[in-house]
């Protein structure tokens, strides 16, 4: 793997997060910037979008996430995965990542946290390895917007033909995630 020297100018970055969220990472920006050295000259999109919550914020996230994406973004990411864009899948924690291309080329990013870093931590958040993890997929996802192709099949829950095997997108996730540096590579 060899990791581009050019500085890449990443698009705007508006985050927002609950009140009680925690702030391991307060800007992103440099972990997507990590990522994107590893694919000089990938299209990015328009702007990108980052909310971060935890448990106690659950409820105002959402409400934030459909007041700033819109309805037709929210059903969007209902068709294409498997759950909510703001969730947490443990009733302790909000250790869950997502990312979606909206309708108009805004990329989405939903980070939830755990209430403590040493929580988080132990699952790769709170370090920046879920910013990394969901850049790398809004890189894999706006593939699907600029080519205008279907992430989803016929039937519920069936994949598109388009989307790649689930080795090449885990395997890509556990590369990206990890620390990197140039000496690393």
């Amino acid at each position: 793997v060899k990791m581009s020297g050019s500085a890449t100018e990443l698009p705007p970055i508006e985050i927002y997060r609950g009140p009680n969220t925690p702030t391991y990472v307060k800007d992103p920006n440099s972990y997507f910037k990590q990522v994107i050295q590893l694919f000089p000259g990938v299209t990015l999109p328009k702007k990108f979008v980052v909310f971060y919550w935890n448990q106690k914020d659950l409820e105002e996230v959402t409400k934030m996430a459909l007041s700033i994406m819109g309805a037709e973004n929210i059903k969007k990411n209902l068709d294409e995965t498997t759950g909510p864009f703001v969730r947490c899948n443990n009733p302790t924690n909000c250790d869950v990542g997502g990312a979606l291309i909206g309708f108009d080329g805004t990329a989405y990013i939903g980070i939830g946290l755990a209430d403590t870093q040493s929580e988080a931590e132990r699952s790769g958040g709170g370090n920046g390895g879920v910013e990394k993890v969901e850049f790398y997929h809004v890189l894999q996802l706006f593939n699907y917007y600029t080519s205008s192709l279907v992430l989803r099949g016929s039937g519920q829950n069936i994949q598109s033909p388009y989307f790649p095997p689930i080795w090449l997108n885990y395997g890509g996730e556990n590369l990206i995630a990890v620390q990197l540096t140039p000496e690393d590579l």
